[in-house]
């Protein structure tokens, strides 16, 4: 019920039909009565799946799921995906460590949420919403060169402006999208610049429902968002713009190393005090032999 409190969209005309007969490669069978029947009050269908095959594949390397839409609608906004949960690797993680109830949701709002347009391979069908047409992609996202490196960033008009009225940083261009050695767009924010959102690479402990990630949405053109429900990160509030520009830890001439944000990020080793999610202690092995190959962090 989260879900449908947050977002609007604009309903389908009728019941909600779907014309594949399956949805993604995870197994999912799309019944035959939504070929033809369908179901009225449906905005979107979700297909769950846990298929042992994709277990030992590289879907579901170092990752508890993965998910992607498989239908839109003629305005381009996704009225179908799966969800493929990965068991051993959920199964290993609560062995291992803890694995608590938060956790869980968040993994499966962090999936829906790849599914309903936080994707990369959906930014290129962003529209505007006033005439439906497709927007150019460099009023989407683009690349920037930035602490000595190339990212991609959101340059969408509602993430601009959440993000400059957080950090406090006026001349923002855009929000990153997290680091890929592929060339495909990723579907995650930089979670060294939006620290413990939902919608990083992993599933952190306290995940935060951003209201970035609810204003990609918004700017998707599909969907009207409530923003009562929107949180924001624990740490970069009114870090203004060396918190993008500046890496968070910096070599120096002596050989040493020297944290630009202390309260986040650590440059000596902290045996326990208060983690950066402000939930629990943590601990920071500092590891200067390790910033050679970290020149971006």
């Amino acid at each position: 019920q989260w879900i449908t409190k947050v977002f609007k969209s604009r309903p389908v005309d009728g019941p909600l039909t779907l014309s594949g007969a399956v949805c993604g490669n995870t197994g999912a069978q799309i019944p035959e009565y939504m070929h033809d029947v369908g179901l009225n009050d449906t905005d979107v269908m979700l297909y769950f799946t846990g298929n042992p095959s994709k277990d030992q594949s590289d879907s579901c390397l170092n990752v508890m799921g993965f998910a992607a839409s498989c239908e839109i609608n003629s305005r381009n906004r996704p009225i179908a995906g799966y969800i493929n949960l990965c068991r051993l690797t959920i199964n290993a993680t609560a062995t291992s460590s803890v694995f608590t109830w938060e956790e869980a949701v968040a993994l499966i709002v962090h999936e829906t949420f790849h599914v309903l347009g936080f994707s990369g391979a959906l930014l290129d069908s962003f529209i505007d919403p006033d005439t439906g047409d497709t927007l150019p992609s460099d009023q989407v996202y683009r690349s920037v060169t930035i602490r000595d490196k190339t990212a991609t960033m959101i340059v969408t008009p509602t993430v601009v402006q959440k993000a400059r009225e957080f950090y406090g940083c006026a001349t923002l261009q855009g929000l990153e999208l997290e680091d890929k050695s592929t060339s495909r767009l990723s579907s995650h924010w930089e979670n060294r610049v939006v620290i413990g959102d939902a919608m990083v690479s992993y599933i952190p402990a306290a995940a935060t429902f951003s209201a970035f990630t609810l204003a990609l949405f918004v700017d998707s053109g599909w969907y009207r968002v409530n923003w009562e429900y929107a949180q924001y990160p624990t740490s970069g509030r009114n870090a203004g713009c060396d918190w993008f520009t500046e890496k968070c830890i910096d070599t120096q001439n002596t050989g040493s190393i020297a944290s630009n944000f202390p309260n986040t990020f650590c440059a000596e080793t902290v045996s326990a005090s208060c983690g950066s999610n402000a939930i629990g202690k943590f601990f920071c092995h500092a590891a200067p032999d390790k910033l050679a190959t970290w020149p971006s962090i």
